[in-house]
């Protein structure tokens, strides 16, 4: 798939978000890394326990993402699993255009869950735990605030804002994002790592999730997957 073909299956995954019906709120997006998070970051959100989560993602010439080791095209399969209420653990596999392959383990832990309207989320974890590629530890303050309508009740809206440190792909120095979602199953994300600034788009329809994200607001990545609970 060319880079220009990558964009316009992104803008049909856009319009098609933009025009269904409300479902639900949005669970957690898939990070171009296969973890949970935004577009690049990680968030306090984690697999839900006793579920697995199956994911793909896909880009095509990614200068961006091949300054950071990468391959000039990658396509990738992810796997997550909530062995824990506030803990996850799982592998993402990908590889490049030429057939290279590369494994990355990641697991997340939530510290200090968010209790209250005025306390904020303290959440640590690695991506690429055995360093196959770059071993790259976290650590993520989150802060979830639901927005009320004008007459005080719950929108069905709710806004994160995250900022946090980590080494590896991460940069080596803090990072910083948010995400809305909105009724209607989809979250809008923006974030901001390792010199990079992204944005991106999740969709989310009972156990299926789609979207698209932007690295650098410069090349579309795909992603999509679903989750299967065991209980």
């Amino acid at each position: 798939m060319s880079n220009n073909a990558c964009k316009i299956v992104s803008l049909i995954v856009f319009i098609f978000i933009f025009s269904v019906l409300p479902v639900n709120v949005a669970e957690p997006a898939q990070t171009v890394f296969g973890n949970s998070g935004l577009v690049f970051i990680p968030t306090d959100e984690v697999a839900p326990f006793h579920t697995a989560k199956f994911g793909f993602s896909y880009i095509d010439s990614s200068r961006r993402l091949s300054e950071i080791g990468f391959g000039d095209s990658s396509h990738a399969g992810h796997f997550s699993f909530g062995f824990f209420p506030n803990m996850d653990a799982g592998l993402s596999v990908f590889e490049d255009a030429s057939g290279e392959t590369q494994f990355a383990a990641h697991t997340k832990i939530v510290l200090l869950p968010q209790l209250g309207d005025t306390q904020v989320s303290v959440t640590a974890g690695v991506w690429d735990a055995f360093g196959d590629h770059d071993f790259s530890p976290y650590v993520v303050v989150g802060k979830r605030i639901d927005i009320a309508s004008r007459d005080g009740s719950f929108s069905g809206m709710e806004l994160s804002l995250n900022l946090g440190y980590g080494g590896g792909v991460y940069g080596g120095g803090v990072f910083a994002g948010a995400g809305l979602k909105v009724p209607g199953g989809f979250e809008v994300m923006f974030d901001t790592a390792k010199d990079f600034a992204n944005g991106g788009i999740a969709y989310r329809r009972g156990p299926f999730y789609a979207g698209t994200s932007f690295i650098d607001f410069e090349d579309a990545l795909i992603f999509g997957g679903f989750e299967w609970g065991l209980e």
